[in-house]
């Protein structure tokens, strides 16, 4: 349980991490994109990669079972980097690898 009292009783983290592991990969092997979940070149943004690793791990029920908010404004901001892309995936993942 998080400090904030929040309970993520009932939700699978395995698929939940799995699933950002995942994503951060299909990013990585397609390239990144903003204002769209997938472009014409095929690169995913954020939102497109989680939910296209959740069809493919069965991990979506649980992410959006979260209720976290969606990253989407801030991915899409000007001058966002993939970098910064990245580091979101990376302390989402250290978050949920000591639950």
């Amino acid at each position: 349980m998080p400090l904030d009292g929040t309970s993520y009783h009932g939700i699978d983290q395995a698929k939940v991490l799995a699933m950002l592991l995942r994503a951060k990969e299909l990013i990585r092997e397609h390239g990144w994109c903003q204002d769209t979940s997938r472009d014409i070149e095929g690169r995913y943004c954020i939102f497109g990669a989680i939910r296209e690793a959740g069809r493919q791990s069965g991990g979506w029920r649980a992410w959006t079972d979260l209720g976290l908010p969606w990253p989407a404004m801030w991915q899409d901001q000007p001058g966002r980097t993939v970098e910064e892309i990245y580091a979101w995936f990376d302390e989402q993942i250290t978050k949920r690898e000591y639950l």
